[in-house]
């Protein structure tokens, strides 16, 4: 009975959770930068000289690079996104070329 009813939840939060994801872009070789939901927050390297009106606006994100990984901060103008990394290294990337991923 119990059992049963776990497994009924799951079926019933199995659709709100499958859209809940991240837009990545990746290449192929493995590198990726992944778009986060939550504000910039990190100060970490070059990331300490954003402006507090311009941290206001970013957002997290998270790239791996070579297999080492780095926060990183991105500005989503609905078209492009404008990110940079902790290492000083920054890029300008159309939106469409991220999809989004989901974990489960």
């Amino acid at each position: 009975m119990l059992s049963k009813l776990i497994l009924t939840i799951f079926l019933v939060l199995l659709p709100f959770t499958a859209g809940a994801g991240n837009p990545v872009l990746r290449d192929n070789v493995g590198n990726s930068l992944t778009l986060l939901q939550g504000p910039c927050t990190s100060t970490q390297g070059s990331l300490a000289q954003i402006s507090k009106e311009t941290r206001k606006k970013a957002k997290a994100a998270d790239l791996v690079y070579e297999g080492k990984k780095y926060k990183a901060c991105y500005m989503d103008d609905g078209q492009m996104i404008y990110w940079a990394d902790e290492t000083g290294h920054q890029d300008i990337v159309p939106k469409e070329l991220f999809k989004m991923e989901t974990k489960i």
